[in-house]
């Protein structure tokens, strides 16, 4: 199955929460939220390409969230909608970093095609790595992988990596990309990618583009083209790349012509494509070509000796980043090291950067870590009391129902059966 752009819409408004749903859900997965505390949440738990956020709303609102979503991540593209009246507050914006700002009420057509181009660009972006990067760990499993990467930056061969979801695939692209010292290029297969994105168009009767593109390939000749979800690319497309890195040149679209190419290719899965070529689902000439030289990469839960260093360098990471010096106690590491992390490297560091951007203490205890990381762990349950554990469980069950009645608070009250002013209080109790 494709992989769809992941959309954010953030708005206090239903009504326009659900024009959004509507107009993009059929090409991109949409997720809403009503408050600019739901969004930061949203974005720190879950990989968020473009989010829609609204200027006026009660509690946090549009700026504030938009500081926060920067500092968070800043390569999330964010686009403002504002009402006529509020055009001068999205200026300001812009300059905050958001992309652009669309004016209520809004053309249908404008959203789509706005999304689309943002989506295509966060899809097709340069990495300049700014510092030595290096894999963390002491295992067996990482030293080998480090000498492998060794080896295939001195070479510049083809590179294939495997491995579950959330592992070090882009550090690894980082890596070879300073040490052969080749500019690495990304590119995120899904479901809006088109063949121009790859080989580029020509301007002209054989094809609807209006003006020349040059695509990823030409892009990227002389360094590494880094491909995530290599699986997802479609067959037709997956013939022409073969054929392109065979002969080392790339035809556009709408072109006779051929242009000379010389690309290192990084691909990254987590599917089986050997199963997937003997089923004629994946190309085997292209699967020969990127794997001169591979790397399986293997899950945090098979790399036990490497998680408590892993933990603490995201503990002092994060702790820098944000400026607060918080510990995590002896008790809180042992169940964090004891927790199988099955959405590996992305699981930890989200965790660890949510821990400590809500910590309001000097120290992160127990009774502060996620609830699924406490009945998860093998652990967990020796160092939270009953009544911590069942508060922590009430709360995880309240953000939820909340969450899935559209953060409304009446229907989220009636789902709970409780009175709607109990309801608010402890939502206060949670977000506090």
């Amino acid at each position: 199955m494709v992989e769809k752009a992941a959309v954010l819409v953030v708005d206090d408004e239903l009504s326009i929460r659900e024009s959004f749903s509507l107009i993009l859900g059929k090409e991109f997965k949409v997720s809403t939220v009503a408050s600019g505390e739901a969004a930061l949440k949203k974005i720190i738990g879950e990989k968020i390409d473009l989010v829609y956020l609204d200027i006026r709303m009660p509690g946090l609102n549009g700026i504030e969230t938009l500081k926060r979503i920067k500092e968070i991540d800043p390569g999330i593209e964010v686009i403002m909608v504002t009402a006529v009246n509020d055009v001068g507050s999205a200026g300001s914006a812009i300059k905050l970093g958001a992309k652009e700002y669309i004016v209520k009420p809004f053309d249908v057509n404008d959203i789509l095609n706005k999304t689309r181009s943002m989506v295509i660009k966060t899809q097709t972006k340069a990495i300049k790595p700014s510092e030595k990067q290096e894999l963390i760990g002491t295992s067996r499993y990482i030293e080998n992988i480090k000498k492998t990467i060794e080896d295939v930056s001195a070479k510049g061969v083809n590179l294939l990596i495997t491995g579950e979801k959330g592992l070090e695939a882009e550090e690894i692209a980082d890596i070879i990309s300073i040490d052969s010292e080749r500019p690495l290029h990304v590119l995120n297969i899904s479901a809006g990618l088109k063949e121009q994105d790859i080989f580029g168009s020509e301007k002209g009767s054989f094809t609807a583009a209006f003006e020349k593109r040059t695509g990823m390939l030409e892009e990227a000749s002389g360094g590494i083209l880094f491909l995530r979800n290599m699986e997802l690319l479609p067959m037709d497309l997956q013939h022409k790349l073969a054929r392109s890195l065979s002969k080392k040149e790339i035809s556009r679209e709408g072109s006779f012509s051929t242009i000379p190419v010389d690309v290192m290719v990084i691909a990254e899965t987590s599917a089986n494509l050997k199963a997937l070529i003997k089923e004629n689902a994946f190309d085997q000439e292209l699967g020969s070509i990127i794997n001169q030289s591979a790397i399986e990469l293997p899950p945090l839960r098979r790399r036990e000796s490497d998680i408590p260093i892993l933990l603490s360098h995201y503990i002092e990471k994060y702790g820098i980043k944000y400026g607060k010096g918080i510990k995590f106690s002896e008790a809180a590491i042992n169940i964090l090291a004891g927790y199988p992390w099955p959405g590996n490297m992305s699981e930890m560091k989200n965790t660890i950067e949510s821990l400590i951007l809500s910590s309001s203490g000097e120290e992160v205890s127990p009774a502060d870590l996620p609830l699924d990381v406490l009945t998860g762990s093998a652990a967990g349950e020796q160092f939270v009391s009953l009544d911590q554990f069942q508060d922590k469980l009430e709360k995880a069950h309240i953000s939820n129902i909340y969450d899935r009645a559209g953060h409304s608070m009446e229907k989220a009250a009636n789902m709970l059966g409780i009175p709607q002013k109990s309801l608010e209080s402890k939502l206060e109790s949670i977000r506090s």
